[in-house]
């Protein structure tokens, strides 16, 4: 049974190296049983023997950078004219952890520049993309469905790494979950995101209680973990 109904913990992985279509018929699986629809036409992704997996110091930079911006965000979406001191503070943390070479142009227009409505609103929803790197690292046990009623915690966030003081003493205590795990999720959000772009222009699919913003978000953070050609801004969202 796939990941049963996301309570699986990280200490429960399935030993044994999977298929791409092994992989993509358990994803077809999980669909069925969620009422989501699928495209059965859509490929199989790479295999672990395919990928290159990117770093835990890479992957751990990139979360913090993303978690820290994505706070700034969403003070400007809330409070537009004051937000100076949520710059000050989470771009004197980014420098703390020394993440300040892993922002991207967006998240860097965020920190120290002028941003607009857009960019905003982009860097907030980054907070879901940075929850499933923190996953990917066993700091959060669990991921869980991708709905509206499930948008990441940022004081979930917060609690586990301000008990940190340095990039460095986060690292030690990071522990990267197996690779067929993380395939494992790259997968189900391909299709999910194929349901969740079919559904926006207009045709009759079913995509349960899933939400497009969460789903795009995470499915950027898996496929930018697998890759380390695929650009954060720019990643390769084709469904």
């Amino acid at each position: 049974m796939f990941f049963n109904n996301y309570s699986r913990t990280n200490n429960e992985i399935k030993n044994g190296v999977k298929s791409s279509y092994e992989r993509k018929q358990e994803s077809i699986r999980q669909l069925k049983k969620e009422g989501i629809d699928y495209n059965k036409g859509l490929p199989v992704i790479e295999d672990s023997s395919e990928i290159t997996l990117r770093s835990k110091a890479e992957i751990l930079s990139r979360a913090i950078a993303s978690y820290f911006v994505s706070n700034v965000a969403i003070d400007y979406n809330w409070h537009k004219e004051n937000i100076e001191e949520s710059k000050e503070v989470f771009g004197d943390l980014i420098d703390k952890f020394g993440v300040k070479e892993s922002l991207t142009e967006d998240e860097k227009i965020m920190l120290y520049g002028n941003p607009t409505d857009e960019v905003a609103l982009n860097v907030e929803w980054t907070i879901e993309s940075s929850k499933v790197l923190f996953w990917m690292l066993g700091f959060i046990e669990n991921l869980n469905y991708p709905s509206q009623k499930n948008v990441a915690n940022a004081y979930e966030i917060n609690n586990f790494i301000m008990q940190y003081d340095s990039l460095e003493e986060m690292l030690k205590d990071a522990k990267l979950i197996d690779v067929e795990k993380i395939l494992d999720f790259t997968d189900l959000y391909f299709r999910y995101h194929w349901a969740c772009v079919d559904k926006s222009i207009g045709n009759n699919i079913s995509i349960g209680n899933l939400s497009s913003d969460i789903v795009y978000e995470r499915r950027r953070a898996f496929e930018w973990a697998i890759d380390k050609e695929e650009d954060w801004d720019d990643f390769d969202a084709s469904t």
